[in-house]
């Protein structure tokens, strides 16, 4: 009977599928298990191993008037966080750690202990009607010393220029050098339409909210700020990432026994890849969804691409420190394990 063997051959795809889902939180128990054996063996007070040329980017401080604008004091931290990043000299503290100090009134040592690193760089922004102001200063975590700071007073719309020029000078600071190819990814405006960017930092206040809480309203309002933002630039490269990273969190186990399996994911990665080829995040996306679809092998690469793009990319070495375990390749990945939670201490 054609039925009962369409149903039969549905019923062990769906067989294999779950033992696959099944085998997949094996392999996760057991990397992380082996992870955090290493890690603490390696650092057995719990404490990072501090890099001289290191950094963690702290949460920015807003003080405009409107307490609504902190999330331009968070698109200001996450834009030069994003910069600092992509300098290949500097070990970068994940956006996902730093976010815990929000309010922490510990003294500058003992962060930089505990986050591994040797400089903090604070912040602080003021915006009025069409200008902001922006403020910050980079601290020796040891010494406590203020090791520089600056003011910088721009209108919104050349607010990119300020972000690249104080990756620059962080890196002047710590005397890190800044590859030609770095340079022009760290000088590259995201979009050039200021409220389409003012709408991609909105969606980006509340997809860190989203990833906190989980609650609907914020996946909802993130998702909604980033199409918008697309309306307005339909080239914005980071948007359609961001809107890949929320597909992919809330539709990955839903659509994970359809035949169109991650089709909306795979439309958004492809734009944002278009748009920007030197996106690590956008050949991070694509890397999921080659290994998940049955190229272990290109999705491997894709992965190893994003890293060299952009060696501070947490999630990048964790999804290749699992993957590589998924497929026998442990002695691979453990050490992009440990990378991962080296710059992505309070992650797990």
């Amino acid at each position: 009977d054609v039925g009962n063997l369409s149903d039969s051959k549905h019923l062990k795809e769906y067989s294999h599928k779950n033992r696959k889902l099944y085998l997949y939180g094996m392999v996760a128990l057991v990397t992380i298990t082996l992870a955090i054996i290493f890690y603490f063996s390696v650092d057995p007070l719990h404490e990072n191993q501090t890099q001289e040329k290191s950094i963690a980017v702290l949460p920015f401080k807003n003080f405009s008037d409107n307490p609504v604008n902190q999330y331009i004091s968070d698109g200001m931290m996450d834009a030069i966080l994003l910069n600092i990043s992509g300098i290949g000299d500097l070990k970068v503290i994940s956006r996902t750690s730093v976010e815990q100090y929000r309010e922490s009134t510990k003294p500058v040592k003992q962060i930089g202990k505990e986050l591994g690193v040797n400089h903090i760089l604070e912040g602080s922004t003021f915006q009025d009607t069409h200008n902001v102001r922006v403020t910050v200063q980079l601290i020796n975590t040891e010494t406590e010393d203020h090791i520089w700071s600056e003011s910088y007073e721009t209108e919104l719309k050349d607010i990119f220029e300020v972000q690249s020029q104080i990756a620059k000078k962080v890196a002047e600071e710590l005397q890190s050098k800044i590859t030609p190819e770095e340079m022009i990814r760290i000088e590259r405006k995201p979009t050039l339409n200021p409220k389409a960017y003012d709408l991609y930092q909105k969606g980006q206040y509340y997809l860190v909210n989203y990833l906190q809480k989980r609650q609907d309203k914020d996946f909802k309002a993130s998702k909604l700020l980033y199409t918008q933002a697309l309306e307005i630039d339909s080239t914005f490269a980071a948007a359609y990432a961001r809107l890949a990273d929320l597909d992919w969190d809330r539709n990955y186990r839903i659509e994970y026994y359809s035949d169109s399996f991650m089709d909306t994911f795979l439309m958004y990665t492809q734009k944002a890849l278009i748009f920007n080829p030197q996106s690590s995040d956008a050949h991070r996306l694509l890397g999921q969804y080659l290994f998940e679809t049955g190229n272990p092998d290109q999705g491997i690469t894709e992965m190893e691409t994003a890293i060299s793009l952009n060696s501070n990319n947490a999630t990048a070495y964790e999804l290749l420190g699992f993957y590589s375990n998924w497929i026998g390749h442990w002695g691979k990945g453990i050490p992009y394990l440990l990378r991962s939670i080296d710059l992505d201490p309070f992650s797990m």
